[in-house]
């Protein structure tokens, strides 16, 4: 069944009220829309830069990571180090030790003074 001429006019009113709507939405809040849109451009900038910030300190911390990694090495080249020299502080003490017994029995051994 056709829509009646009556339904055809209320159609248009709503429309035209809905068209005149959204002009009054754009015409008060466009310079707003604008704004936003405007912050929106700044915003996606910012966020652009802290990511190239974001990478660079990520450089910085593998630098950092590698030079920790390298000083590890080293403090682990000392300690070995040490760690010998440790074992022929050992022995020498173990020899000198034997020295003075050997030492000990020497002298008793000797005749006594004149």
């Amino acid at each position: 069944m056709p829509a009646s001429n009556a339904e055809i006019e209320r159609r248009i009113e709503r429309n035209t009220n809905d068209i005149a709507a959204v002009y009054d939405i754009l015409t008060v809040h466009g310079h707003q829309l604008v704004a936003i849109r405007a912050q929106a451009v700044t915003l996606a900038a910012q966020v652009v830069a802290i990511g190239e910030q974001v990478t660079v300190i990520g450089e910085q911390v593998r630098i950092i990571e590698e030079r920790v990694t390298a000083i590890e090495e080293r403090v682990t080249a000392i300690e070995e180090r040490l760690t010998t020299i440790e074992g022929r502080l050992t022995s020498i003490e173990s020899t000198l030790g034997t020295v003075q017994t050997t030492l000990v029995e020497v002298l008793r051994r000797l005749p006594p003074a004149a």
